[in-house]
């Protein structure tokens, strides 16, 4: 690594506090965060997660819901080398239980409020020898999370951490029965961060509601993209049409994570107009959707979506990469990728012709944690291989 050209994921934290110190990096409920103290929680956080064996290369678990507690972990990850995953609290126990036993974290943060029971029947039923944190619990809690922040000292641990190392593992689809971890690499995190943030036209001055689980990548992309360009994370635990509403009047969302069933609900909350939504910027919808927000005319707006996987951070082609009017393609390849079309054997397929799509670039996981078998398949002659099938 040549420390000269390496930029991590905590790096951009540590400049955000230099360069933007009165900017809003966090809000959850009563919570805000500058980027000055976001950034100071970060390290007693990071100090902590050493104090507890968190060290290179070791895993740290979320198993709860939305917060800004998992911004805040995911970085105290990057600055101590560690790899975070947030994992899909909706699972059953016996399935919370595998990714338990399969990630094998030196210390698992959870949650009390709406799934205790499910993790405590997870935590019985695996050998997890980590140290448990609640991250709902009162901070004298002996056993609380921000007990256990407050161990931490507010220095910059200032590690050598690879760029190129693993951060952030997402849990997807199941081969032969079982979900798998895409490891993610802070140079991912970063540079998807700043693609779709150029697309969705997303600054410092952008206030993105993560209103979608933070276990799935469609929502991180824009959590990603936002913090990079310094702007504004709000958190909200789960989805509810009247606090969504709330949020968006009182703090100035620009963008949120919406889906279909969401929009009815917001337009009937808000049908006497009682919330301003006047500041979120979405995609055209019904009269009265469009009359309460404020329409979006970024170039992702403008032709969202396209393909990809968690695998690669979301998206390999983007929608806003292609003319406006090419009905049924995924778009153009992402520049930070290189994507081919190959028949069986690894040659490439003419245009037109359907085969394997493969990619490789900054982007692509650094594999499958604790897959070696299904890397060695997945990751071969230098491309990753999607499982999917394409053509130009």
């Amino acid at each position: 690594m040549d420390p000269l050209r390496s930029l991590t994921f905590a790096d951009v934290l540590r400049e955000h506090r230099r360069s933007r110190p009165h900017y809003t990096a966090a809000v959850d409920g009563d919570v805000r965060l500058t980027y000055p103290e976001l950034d100071r929680r970060v390290n007693r956080l990071a100090h902590a997660l050493r104090a507890a064996g968190a060290a290179e290369g070791d895993r740290v678990l979320w198993l709860g819901q939305n917060s800004f507690r998992v911004l805040e972990t995911l970085l105290a990850a990057a600055k101590v080398g560690a790899m975070f995953s947030p994992v899909n609290w909706r699972q059953s126990a016996e399935e919370m239980a595998f990714v338990i036993d399969d990630i094998d974290a030196r210390v698992v943060l959870w949650q009390e409020e709406e799934i205790g029971d499910t993790v405590r029947s997870a935590r019985a039923a695996s050998a997890s020898n980590a140290r448990w944190l609640r991250h709902d619990a009162a901070p004298d809690d002996a056993d609380s999370y921000e007990a256990f922040l407050a161990t931490g000292s507010e220095d910059d641990p200032d590690l050598d951490v690879d760029p190129v190392a693993p951060l952030l593992i997402i849990y997807t689809a199941a081969f032969a029965g079982r979900p798998n971890g895409a490891m993610l690499s802070h140079t991912a995190l970063v540079s998807q961060g700043l693609v779709m943030g150029r697309l969705a036209e997303v600054d410092a001055g952008y206030v993105y509601l993560n209103s979608g689980p933070l276990f799935h990548i469609g929502t991180f992309m824009t959590t990603l993209a936002t913090f990079v360009a310094a702007g504004t994370n709000v958190f909200t635990r789960r989805v509810d049409a009247e606090e969504l509403c709330r949020l968006i009047e009182t703090e100035r969302c620009t963008g949120a994570f919406l889906v279909g069933p969401t929009f009815r609900q917001i337009v009937e909350a808000s049908r006497d107009r009682r919330y301003d939504l006047t500041s979120l910027r979405a995609s055209p919808g019904g009269p009265e959707w469009n009359a309460m927000t404020s329409r979006d005319t970024s170039p992702w707006a403008r032709n969202p979506g396209g393909y990809g996987q968690s695998e690669a951070v979301g998206m390999l082609t983007f929608n806003a990469l292609a003319p406006v009017d090419a009905v049924g393609s995924h778009g153009r390849p992402s520049p930070l990728v290189q994507l081919r079309v190959v028949a069986e054997d690894g040659a490439d397929l003419p245009d037109g012709e359907t085969g394997e799509i493969v990619v490789r670039g900054p982007t692509v996981m650094n594999g499958y944690w604790n897959r070696p078998e299904e890397n060695e398949r997945r990751r071969r002659d230098g491309w990753h291989h999607t499982n999917d099938l394409g053509r130009r």
